[in-house]
């Protein structure tokens, strides 16, 4: 499904591109991504893939990301951040 190389030489990157591309492989599986990606942009490496968040997470920047192969599946919505973090929260929610 993501076999697609990165073409640029940012290490980080490509060894992530390397670990989804071995986990994606169970196609009943659900297959979601998330994390703080800072000012990284896993659709350059997960090219049929979908960012689910559209709100900012930390303060005005949107840094956590949440990537899944479906559009317009889930809903996500920011929550309070967990003890000290200074990120917001998120819940993924199906649509029905």
């Amino acid at each position: 499904m993501f076999r697609h190389r990165p073409t640029h030489n940012n290490k980080a990157m490509d060894e992530l591109f390397g670990v989804i591309d071995r986990t994606d492989r169970d196609p009943e599986a659900a297959f979601i991504v998330a994390g703080d990606f800072n000012s990284a942009n896993l659709r350059k490496v997960l090219l049929r893939c979908h960012q689910h968040i559209s709100y900012p997470t930390r303060g005005e920047n949107t840094l956590d990301h949440v990537y899944t192969p479906y559009a317009d599946t889930y809903k996500a919505l920011p929550r309070s951040p967990f003890g000290k973090s200074d990120h917001a929260s998120v819940l993924l929610l199906p649509f029905l």
